[in-house]
């Protein structure tokens, strides 16, 4: 055996490791457009560097210099615009080969944003700075200096400082606060349901929401000084929707009382979650918080200027949301905790930088107290790229200024925003569209990292314009406040109140007069200030405050004092009390004080501040006296008691007493006496209970409530009352109403006007009864009347043929039905909202296509998901149909099977492209030729890619399919047309023979909660494929019948019902007069139908009189109109009209009718939806009547 020993002596070059090669510098440099670094190299001997920097938002090389190394350390400093670099150190030997580099990120910015101009701006900065982040790598100094100015403070938390069910350990996170301290960023805490300690259960809900509640208290009290505002958990409009109100007011409580000034938001709602946030102030949540909190991503995927905030249309669904401030007294705040796009390639962080700044600028003009980018170092990693560098740029120069206004030129797609401190204004300009143009107004201009532009051009980048005009300003400030102005009118037009009269006459820009008009409020109230009251109230002073800055009125001297009002909040806490009103009115000063406090060299800003400051004073003092007092520290809750467990979902047998469990909770220092009311719907019955509470304890008890029979009422509420206090309501929505007689309509695919009525005997005994079927939410005449009798609990299927006309009204309801059940036994129920299903393919032109216009759909045949048991479990027992549901259509030609689909999903989240689309938002369409074919399977969704067409079974991109896909405010709209041919098998026989088997599965993933779905058929999509399960779907030759959308609220004619009889359906109440004082008389109407006939020979006398009423269901706030056709003589003691009681003498309005009638005439009166939108068509005989005939009853949008 040999053995060879190589030996080979190697130049110093080639000894030199990559780790030896070094840029050294700081990534961020602020203050000059120069980046200085230090290049370190191991070796110096033959060596040559190339340094090249590239600007990574352009994509172009910035810089590149090279030469031979002469040291081991090289310091440079390089020239560069303020931008986002990638720069690459690369060392070559002698012959010029590479032997070592490395890549290093680096940001040049404009100022710090640690420069302050005065201590007012710091304090400014740190109180109302707008940009904020969340949890994230970022080192304070460094959030500081990047003008990230505040921060959501979510570590250490719940589990890591409650140790054992009531032990606190607060030391870390006072740790954790105190970094930040030093550098100014405020701190909002979050504390998220899902990082509950191991001890609590989210399923035993008293249990968890006392947890969350009494930790917060003790976070509260540890915390005081330091952390003041704080976000109730995060997105919790999924799966957590029902639990979420009782742990979120456990939460609201137990931080209130620890910091009487405490400001507290929602948790952040995935998306912009109209439906939650109504919800939530429906069960009066807000109450007691303070303010709306949203997350308005537009996608969690690529970003594109698809994903935009113009494409979104953000600026309207930010306005939508003062709908609900002013339902919740005008008095809240916006708070946006989330929003972003994650990084991606170079095209797309192009995209991404230029929305953050135009995102951040729709959040100002909507008044959004606080933005959060989503995130600045972690996942979405902005601040390590271009996008971090515009985010300092826009932070920077909105330093220690206000929003103006926000203006758009339609003619060519432009934006200016405008901003405003101390007397100096600048604009900053962007259009959404391709095209770019010269800007629309003068000055000097830099792009959005705060280079100076020398030909400026208005693009998709924002481009800042400094040196405006005073007309540009004042032209912002005037949209601005004519927007508040539009506002406030309408809501004024919508709830009158006498008081803000006069406020309906003002210019938008009119500030003398607004002035006067607030401080004259100031003696018109004598009594608490109602919810209306403030909300007018609150958007007229922001309307004043918009306007006042641009358009003076005159100086005031009025020192503004904040201490008594401060002092009467801390009194009123220590007694379980908020004034709210008050609150948000302090917070409100204290931001224009600092604005004054800003202008040190400019009197005539101070003096404008002060004007301001001066009306603020008097609404300060004016809610002092009169603004609502809320007891916040006592609240009962309600359960149903299912085994061990207690669940929040209410149980109704209707007419039977149920229990209904209670627990008051206390988070007040002393015993408390407490009576629980129950506040009922109409027809329901319940007693208070009184209970004794310990000091921040709690005590449980039980009521009785009996449903009545008829319809389900949406909400109950309870009132817990302290003697001395304001009462505290808590609303409950959760409700389940079981019927002895369960009333469905199987799916029908064969004829669609012959519908078969399923009855279901609940109860272990024969029942028979009549049923009366209405369109849905339409009260009057029936669609069909039918009579059924069952066995014990059996079942039994009745086919009612509909004439045309029925069709079409039950086409208008949108394909659902009412159910009026009368029982022989007396009993009287109702079966609401039963959908009527189709499995019916109509015909659609051979020219369809798939542009997402859903009109050609009209009068097709849907099919719904909607309901609970479709979702299979997967929502647990949290569903509702704002976590998603749909109407879907099939339809067909010769060429393509046609689909399309209206789906409801607060959250918006697909990543995938491909076999893995089912897992997120998408839908399923599985085909079969018949019960023994082969499956075909199809996904459609809103992709990365765009609208996609995945071919399950084949495992192929549908390219020749036509699919669009948008989503918009929570709603997809979906429209496909998949060829025949791409089908493949015997489903592409599917026109000849005239069928095919379907399934469909719609998919929902809300970005924390995964996977869950909606399955029409059983065992067809999702556990189980059972080709048998798969219904047979008729391709009918009928095409779409269009029918008008807006149907009548109500609309009867009497012609159903059989003479001499009481309508069904109708109640009838007789005290004294003849029991047949009011009957149907057949042959009597207009045109020989049936009509109503009133008569009536007996005089008025106490207690008599005889009365029909029917239910008739509005849109609350919406005006209707009731038009009556009648005749008759002798009529005047006749009243037919609307009220909201059974007796027609609560919230009446009756038609004025004449001595005499002798033609048909149509009589009309105004009919208001109120509050609840529940009212009731009357007709009574209170007095002699000799004859009064009536054939038609509809009530009618106005």
């Amino acid at each position: 055996m040999y053995r060879y020993l190589i030996c080979a002596v190697l130049p110093a070059a080639f000894a030199l490791a990559a780790a030896d090669v070094k840029i050294e510098a700081a990534e961020y440099s602020f203050g000059s457009p120069a980046l200085p670094l230090v290049l370190r190299f191991g070796a110096a001997d033959g060596l040559r560097y190339t340094l090249t920097l590239t600007d990574t938002f352009t994509g172009k090389t910035a810089a590149k210099q090279e030469g031979p190394v002469t040291a081991e350390r090289l310091p440079l400093r390089l020239e560069l615009p303020y931008g986002s670099y990638q720069a690459k150190l690369e060392v070559a030997d002698g012959s010029g080969r590479k032997i070592a580099e490395q890549t290093r990120g680096f940001r040049v910015m404009t100022r710090s944003c640690a420069e302050y101009a005065s201590e007012a701006e710091r304090e400014y900065e740190f109180r109302y700075g707008i940009p904020g982040g969340c949890s994230d790598h970022t080192a304070p100094a460094d959030s500081e200096a990047l003008g990230r100015r505040w921060f959501r403070f979510e570590n250490p938390n719940w589990k890591h400082t409650e140790t054992a069910p009531g032990v606190y350990d607060f030391t870390a996170l006072r740790r954790a606060a105190e970094r930040w301290r030093p550098f100014h960023v405020r701190l909002n805490s979050l504390q998220a349901l899902y990082h509950h300690p191991a001890f609590y259960d989210p399923a035993d809900l008293p249990g968890f929401s006392r947890g969350y509640g009494r930790y917060l208290q003790a976070m509260a009290a540890a915390m005081a000084g330091t952390v003041d505002e704080h976000e109730l958990g995060n997105e919790d409009n999924g799966a957590n929707k029902n639990l979420y109100t009782e742990v979120g007011r456990h939460g609201s409580a137990g931080i209130r009382s620890r910091q009487p000034f405490a400001v507290t938001g929602n948790s952040g709602t995935a998306h912009i979650d109209y439906g939650w946030l109504e919800r939530q102030g429906a069960r009066r949540l807000f109450d007691t918080v303070d303010a709306l909190a949203i997350h308005p991503y537009t996608n969690n995927s690529t970003c594109t200027e698809a994903a935009s905030p113009e494409a979104f249309r953000l600026d309207e669904q930010f306005r939508r949301l003062y709908d609900l401030v002013f339902r919740y007294g005008g008095m809240k705040e916006l708070w946006n905790t989330e929003f972003g796009w994650p990084n991606g390639a170079a095209e797309h962080e192009r995209h991404r930088t230029n929305l953050y700044i135009r995102m951040l600028i729709f959040g100002d003009a909507a008044g959004m107290r606080m933005q959060t980018v989503y995130n600045w170092d972690r996942d979405y990693n902005t601040v390590h790229h271009a996008a971090g560098v515009a985010l300092h740029q826009f932070a920077r120069r909105r330093m220690g200024t206000r929003f103006v206004g926000l203006l758009r030129d339609p003619a060519c797609d432009c934006y200016t925003a405008v901003y405003e401190g101390s007397g100096k204004a600048f604009a900053i300009q962007w259009t959404p569209g391709e095209k770019s143009f010269a800007p629309t107004i003068a000055g000097t201009c830099s792009d959005l990292f705060g280079n100076p532009v020398e030909q400026p051009q208005i693009s998709r980048s924002v481009l800042y314009i400094d040196g405006i005009g005073g007309d540009t300003v004042r032209a912002a400030a005037a949209a601005h406040a004519g927007e508040w102005a539009e506002r406030f009118k309408a809501k004024f037009k919508q709830f009158p109140s006498p008081r803000f009269a006069s406020f309906a006459a003002i210019a938008p820009t009119d500030t003398a007069k607004l002035r006067n008009a607030l401080l004259a409020l100031s003696g018109q109230f004598h009594a608490p200030i109602s919810n209306t009251d403030q909300a007018h109230f609150a958007f007229a002073l922001r309307w004043y405050l918009a306007a006042a800055r641009y358009f003076p009125a005159g100086t005031a001297e009025c020192a503004f004092d904040p201490a008594p009002a401060e002092q009467l909040v801390r009194e009123l806490n220590r007694d379980g009390l908020d004034l709210p009103s008050v609150r948000w009115l302090l917070r409100t000063a204290d931001r224009i004080r600092l604005e004054r406090d800003m202008a040190a060299g400019n009197p005539e800003y101070r003096q404008e501040c002060a004007a301001e400051l001066a009306v603020l004073q008097k609404a300060v003092e004016l809610f002092c006296r009169h603004g609502e007092r809320v007891q916040f520290a006592v609240f009962t809750n309600l359960y149903r008691k299912s085994g061990d467990k207690f669940e929040e979902r209410l149980q109704f047998v209707p007419t039977r007493p149920t229990p209904v469990q209670f627990r008051v909770s206390s988070y007040a220092g002393k015993p408390q006496r407490v009576t629980v009311r129950p506040l009922l719907p109409a027809g329901w019955k319940g007693e208070a209970v009184t209970v004794d509470v310990p000091a921040e304890g709690e005590a449980w008890g039980e009521l009785i409530l009996t449903a009545p029979g008829g319809t389900g009422a949406k909400e109950i509420s309870v009132s817990t009352e302290i003697a001395g206090k304001p009462a505290r309501i808590t609303t409950f929505d959760n409700l389940e109403y079981i019927p002895a007689v369960n009333v469905s309509i199987p799916l029908i695919n064969r004829d669609p006007e012959v519908l078969p009525v399923t009855f279901s005997n609940q109860e272990a005994r024969p029942v028979s009864g009549r049923v009366k079927l209405s369109p849905a939410g339409v009260g009057g005449a029936p669609l069909a009347l039918a009579g059924f009798r069952i066995g014990p609990n059996a079942s039994e299927t009745v086919k009612l043929r509909l004439a045309p006309d029925e069709f079409r009204r039950l086409a208008q309801s949108g394909y659902s039905l009412d159910a009026r059940l009368s029982l022989d036994d007396g009993r009287k129920f109702e079966v609401a909202g039963i959908d009527v299903d189709f499995g019916i393919a109509v015909r659609m032109p051979d020219g369809f296509r798939a542009d997402g216009d859903l009109s050609k759909w009209n009068g097709a045949l849907p099919l719904k998901l909607n309901r609970e048991e479709y979702a299979r479990g997967s929502y647990g027992n949290s569903y509702s149909q704002n976590d998603l549901s749909a109407v879907t259509w099939l339809g067909w030609n010769e060429k393509n099977l046609c689909f399309a689909a209206r789906v409801t999903d607060q959250v918006i989240h697909q990543v995938h492209t491909g076999d893995a689309m089912w897992t997120q938002d998408s839908i399923q369409l599985l085909f079969a030729a018949d019960g023994s074919d082969r499956i075909r399977e199809f996904i459609i969704a809103q992709t990365p890619q765009g609208a996609l067409v995945w071919d399950q079974t084949a495992k192929r991109t549908v390219a020749e399919a036509r699919l669009f896909v948008n989503y918009r405010n929570g709603e997809f709209i979906y429209e496909l047309a998949l060829p025949w041919e791409s089908l493949g098998g015997r489903c592409r026989d599917a026109v000849r023979c005239g069928s095919l088997r379907y399934a469909i599965a719609i998919n929902d993933d809300d970005v924390l909660v995964s996977r869950r779905y909606l399955e029409r058929f059983p065992n067809t999509v999702v556990n189980s494929r059972r080709v048998a399960a798969f219904p047979e779907i008729t391709l009918s030759a009928r095409g779409p019948q269009p029918v008008a959308q807006e149907a009548p609220a109500f609309q009867e004619d009497f012609a159903a019902y059989p003479d001499g009889t009481v309508p069904e359906g109708w109640l009838h109440m007789h005290s004294g007069y003849p029991t047949g004082t009011i009957r149907v008389a057949a042959g009597r109407g207009e045109h020989g139908g049936n009509a109503l006939r009133i008569a009536n020979e007996q005089p008025n006398k106490p207690h008599h009189f005889c009365i029909l009423t029917d239910e008739l269901k509005l849109e609350p706030g919406v005006r209707y109109e009731l038009r009556v056709r009648l005749r008759g003589n002798d009529i005047a003691g006749a009243q037919v009209g609307i009220c909201s009681d059974a007796y027609g003498n609560q919230d009446f309005r009756y038609l004025k009718l004449p001595e005499n009638l002798p033609e048909w005439t149509t009589l009309a009166t105004e009919a208001k939806g109120g509050q609840t939108g529940r009212r009731r068509v009357v007709v009574r005989a209170v007095n002699r009547v000799g004859e009064l005939l009536i054939d038609r009853i509809e009530a009618v949008r106005k």
